[in-house]
């Protein structure tokens, strides 16, 4: 009724004059070019600057430095690190020196055209879907990541102030500064939304149509696995071999894909932790799935732009998840074990009470963000941790996990099921017919 000018009242008589102060300031409103909705949006977002703890000082997560033996069976060391990862949810794994995968320079490039969603950075904490964003090639997508990374340390000189000091007062490398610049710039983005901030994420892309960033080793090299893993170049990583069967891969083969083996033979052979092969692996239950299904079965390529952000979730049916990231700006994790999942949950109710009446099922659909130290706050344990290039991060069974790009990157990321995964996949199937969010399953 602010801006109802033709039903406003006839002028009062002079005595009376001094109460026309009190009408709805709808004049003024229109001289300053500023709504009532903003401005509350605004005083709101004030409040919450001051009010703000800090996401950026939760506790690191666990870093294991697997020795070249260990780092030949990609899910015998995670059974290995298990008990001690899992507190935290995730973990990073980095590989021995001269074991990293080589990167695959074609992932993506072949001009095939993705989608991509647009993220509104600022309203990450409402619980909006997504719209989708425009379709880019792998190049013209790292042209507008780059660019935005660009203009966006223009436009926020407080970013470098922050490296500074935090090299200053942390003793902090450059990059390592940086990252938690960034990080913290993030947050303040998204808890007091006061600046518009969209970014496009390429997420979810099939391995099999735009090419995996996983490069296959040359078959002379690859074989000869053992040794130090200190030489430069790709000797000793292609280690899976350990169960006596040749580089054509896993022996779940069957004589009709004999023309293809031979094919993948000329090319080479895959590196131990090739996303493709851990699905075919003995102890991965989910080979005898027998569907193909992309981003479970099958391996899902990611490109990422600074504050492309994956929103909090567990990974279908409570399963485990392997994530590596082959190339470009590091990409900061949070996690939550699954010990806390329940505390989580509650804590999401409590924070976003209205969302999740209106959608039990929100926390399956990525797309809401709430703060770390809003968490904490609630009594969740959350860690974090940042991957840069050529490491691995893992997420155990019903681990809650989300985070975000620091810059344009690549990343590659597939789900695995071991034995110890089983008591949690009934769980989750148990979760989606009886819980608050029900849901089909997909296996």
């Amino acid at each position: 009724a602010h801006h109802a000018h033709a039903n406003m009242a006839p002028p009062s008589p002079p005595e009376r004059r001094a109460k026309r102060q009190t009408r709805p300031p709808s004049k003024i409103q229109e001289e300053w070019g500023v709504d009532e909705q903003q401005l509350a949006r605004a005083l709101l977002a004030s409040i919450k600057h001051q009010r703000r703890g800090s996401s950026t000082s939760v506790p690191e997560c666990a870093v294991f430095h697997p020795t070249p033996d260990e780092f030949r069976d990609p899910l015998a060391y995670i059974k290995k690190i298990s008990a001690e990862a899992a507190k935290a949810g995730i973990a990073k794994i980095v590989p021995p020196e001269g074991w990293k995968p080589a990167f695959n320079e074609e992932a993506g490039g072949g001009g095939i055209p993705f989608d991509t969603k647009l993220q509104c950075v600022n309203r990450l904490q409402e619980g909006l879907t997504f719209e989708e964003g425009k379709r880019y090639t792998r190049d013209s997508y790292k042209a507008m990541a780059d660019e935005f990374s660009t203009q966006w340390l223009a436009a926020h000189p407080i970013v470098e102030e922050d490296v500074a000091r935090v090299m200053c007062d942390k003793g902090y490398s450059r990059a390592r500064a940086t990252a938690r610049a960034i990080e913290e710039e993030f947050w303040r983005v998204v808890e007091t939304d006061t600046e518009q901030v969209r970014v496009e994420y390429g997420s979810d892309l099939d391995a099999d149509v735009y090419g995996s960033g996983f490069a296959m080793l040359p078959y002379s090299t690859a074989g000869t696995a053992g040794g130090s893993g200190g030489g430069n170049t790709d000797d000793n990583i292609a280690g899976n071999n350990t169960d006596g069967n040749t580089a054509g891969g896993s022996g779940s083969k069957t004589a009709g894909d004999e023309g293809e083996e031979e094919e993948e033979e000329a090319e080479g052979v895959p590196h131990s932790w090739d996303f493709g092969e851990l699905v075919d692996h003995p102890s991965n239950l989910l080979r005898v799935i027998g569907a193909n299904i992309p981003g479970l079965t099958r391996p899902w390529l990611y490109f990422g732009m600074q504050f492309a952000a994956f929103c909090w979730h567990v990974e279908d049916h409570y399963l485990g998840s392997i994530n590596y990231l082959h190339a470009g700006a590091p990409k900061t994790w949070y996690g939550v074990p699954a010990s806390s999942a329940d505390a989580f949950e509650r804590a999401v109710r409590a924070v976003v009470p209205a969302l999740m009446d209106a959608a039990p099922d929100l926390l399956y659909r990525l797309v809401t963000l709430v703060p770390p130290s809003v968490l904490t706050e609630h009594d969740v344990e959350v860690f974090q941790t940042l991957q840069v290039p050529g490491e691995f991060v893992v997420t155990w069974p019903r681990a809650y996990h989300a985070g975000f790009s620091q810059g344009y990157n690549v990343g590659e990321a597939v789900n695995f099921g071991t034995t110890d995964w089983v008591p949690m996949g009934r769980a989750a199937v148990d979760d989606y017919s009886n819980g608050t969010g029900k849901r089909n399953a997909i296996f």
